[in-house]
């Protein structure tokens, strides 16, 4: 079971440790969820799309899998990167 997450957001970098599972600045959005072994290689069949917030079943569905070391949020649209979670 993933509790807690450590994540941090674009453009400023600013990290933070909470319970907090998506930080605020990719809500409402189109966002592309990447997840990546440790390696740093992608892993594409794992890979989700959310829209319109709610998205912590998505989060806890990519990081039940134990290949998975983090996700990178990005814009689906444009590809900007929003945040990188990590697990605790």
């Amino acid at each position: 079971m993933v509790s807690r997450r450590r994540y941090s957001c674009a453009p400023r970098h600013a990290s933070s440790s909470s319970n907090q599972i998506i930080a605020d600045i990719v809500n409402n959005r189109l966002v592309s969820f990447r997840a990546f072994r440790g390696d740093g290689m992608m892993i594409y069949d794992a890979n989700r799309i959310g829209e319109g917030g709610n998205y912590d079943p998505i989060v806890r569905r990519i990081l039940a899998r134990e290949d998975v070391a983090y996700i990178n949020t990005h814009t689906a649209k444009a590809g900007c990167l929003l945040c990188h979670i990590e697990r605790a």
